[in-house]
């Protein structure tokens, strides 16, 4: 049991005198945090979450922003106000060089989240569904008769 809540990310917490036993998951939110330039040291960056496909946040230092959400490619990182600008930095997670203070998102292309991609997937979990309720129907018939 320790093995499957190490791999899951749970963490054991008691409650009620011991008498139940509750998990919850320590990754609730994705890692965001600005490296510092001089230290390479990562310091923890305040997210706000104003909707499902966008994070807002606010360094509080100048360095270079990490943000670990994925897939990545779907993720585009844009200024929205601030004392400094935003230099995007390629590679594989949205990265920046920012300055301290900067308010930036953290946006999800619109292409990926669009309505035909979230239909398609809808209409795949309905079709796994019936396959499954039918198979499951099948199988009930033959014990029945035989």
């Amino acid at each position: 049991m320790a093995a499957l809540t190490r791999q899951l990310d749970l963490e054991r917490v008691e409650g009620l005198n011991r008498s139940v036993t509750v998990f919850r998951n320590t990754v609730a939110e994705p890692v965001h945090a600005v490296v510092r330039d001089r230290t390479g040291s990562a310091v923890p960056v305040a997210v706000e979450r104003p909707a499902w496909d966008r994070f807002e946040v606010v360094p509080p230092v100048d360095g270079t922003f990490r943000a670990m959400v994925g897939p990545s490619g779907w993720w585009s990182l844009e200024p929205i106000e601030g004392a400094g600008s935003v230099e995007v930095v390629e590679g594989p997670f949205p990265s920046a060089r920012i300055a301290a203070g900067t308010r930036a998102a953290i946006v999800m292309d619109a292409e990926v989240g669009s309505r035909g991609v979230r239909t398609r997937q809808s209409a795949i979990v309905v079709v796994v569904l019936l396959a499954t309720s039918w198979a499951h129907v099948g199988r009930g018939r033959r014990r029945v008769d035989a």
